[in-house]
C-alpha cells in the first residue's frame, strides 16, 4: 500500500532543545584561569578607586566647561582613564566567554544559563527592601550636596571651605541630580512603574554600581584601617567627623543595594530565551 504524499502536519513541539554536550576538559581549571583573570583586571581598573573617579571627575570637568567654573582642579588623566577602560572591556569579554563556558559544561544554556523546567521566581521580597536601603543614603547625600551647594555649613569644620560654591559648582548640583536620577531608577526598577525600555533602567543602574562599589569599597576600607592604625588624622579636616564617617560608607550601602535592585530586576523581567526557549 502506498503512503499518501500529503501527511498530517506535526503540531510544533514547545519542549526546548536539549543543551549542547558539557565540553570535556579541566573544568575547574579553566573556570579559576578565567575568573582570575577578570578578577585581576577588575582589580586594575578601580584600583584607588580607579574608572570609577574618572567617571567622577569627566562628569564634574564636563560641568566646569559648561558652565564656564575657573579654576576648578578637574584635570582629566586621559591615558589612565583609556587603559583601565580596555581593561574593563578586556575583561568583560572574559567573563562573557567564562560564564558561558560555566552554564554549557553543566548542562544549562550558555546563553541564558536555564536548564530544565523551573518557573520564574518572585523576587519583589528581596528588590522592593534592598530599594529602600539603595534609596536612604542616596536622598541623604542629595540633601546635604544641596544644603552645602546653597551655602550651608552643616558637617563643616571651616565655613569658608566651600565659599562661593552655588548650586550649579562642579561636584554640587550635578552629583545631586546623579543622585535623584539614581533614586528614580532604582524605585522604577524595585516597582516596575513606570513601564520603561529595560535597557533604559539597566544601563543608568549599572553605570552607578560601577561608580558606587569601587569608591565605596575602597573608601571604607582605608577609612577602617586608619581608624584601627590609630591615625584619626583622616576624621580632622575640612569636614567633620561624622561627615566622613556617614558618607564613604553610605556609597558602599547605596551600592550594594542597587546591585541587589538592579540584579532582581534583569532576572525578573528578562524575556524568553532566543536560544533555548525557556522563559
Amino acid at each position: 500500500m502506498r503512503t499518501s504524499a500529503l501527511q498530517t502536519p506535526q503540531p510544533a513541539s514547545n519542549t526546548p532543545p536539549p543543551p549542547e554536550p558539557p565540553p570535556v576538559g579541566h573544568r575547574r581549571l579553566r573556570l579559576a584561569l578565567g575568573w582570575g583573570a577578570v578578577a585581576l583586571l577588575a582589580g586594575h581598573a578601580s584600583y584607588q578607586g580607579g574608572l570609577a573617579f574618572d567617571l567622577m571627575t569627566a562628569v564634574m570637568w564636563a560641568v566646569s566647561v559648561v558652565t564656564d567654573a575657573a579654576g576648578v582642579p578637574f584635570h582629566l588623566d586621559w591615558f589612565g582613564m583609556s587603559h583601565r577602560l580596555a581593561a574593563v572591556a578586556l575583561g568583560a569579554g572574559i567573563a562573557v566567554a567564562t560564564l558561558r563556558y560555566q552554564r554549557r559544561s553543566r548542562g544549562a544554556c550558555p546563553r541564558c544559563g536555564r536548564h530544565g523546567h523551573a518557573a520564574r521566581r518572585d523576587l519583589t521580597w528581596l528588590i522592593r527592601p534592598a530599594s529602600i536601603v539603595a534609596a536612604v543614603p542616596a536622598i541623604g547625600y542629595l540633601a546635604l550636596k544641596l544644603h552645602w551647594g546653597f551655602g550651608g555649613t552643616l558637617g563643616l569644620r571651616d565655613p569658608a571651605v566651600f565659599a562661593g560654591v552655588k548650586p550649579w559648582s562642579p561636584g554640587m548640583g550635578d552629583t545631586a541630580v546623579m543622585a535623584l536620577i539614581g533614586v528614580l531608577v532604582t524605585f522604577a526598577m524595585a516597582y516596575q512603574r513606570p513601564r520603561l525600555p529595560r535597557w533604559l533602567l539597566l544601563a543608568p543602574a549599572l553605570i552607578g554600581c560601577l561608580l558606587l562599589l569601587p569608591v565605596g569599597g575602597i573608601s571604607t576600607g582605608y577609612l577602617l584601617l586608619v581608624w584601627l592604625s590609630g591615625d584619626h588624622s583622616a576624621f580632622h579636616g575640612d569636614l567633620a567627623a561624622w561627615v566622613v564617617i556617614a558618607v564613604y560608607p553610605s556609597f558602599l550601602i547605596w551600592g550594594v543595594g542597587l546591585a541587589v535592585v538592579t540584579v532582581g530586576f534583569y532576572f525578573q523581567t528578562r524575556r524568553s530565551c532566543r536560544r533555548c526557549g525557556r522563559g
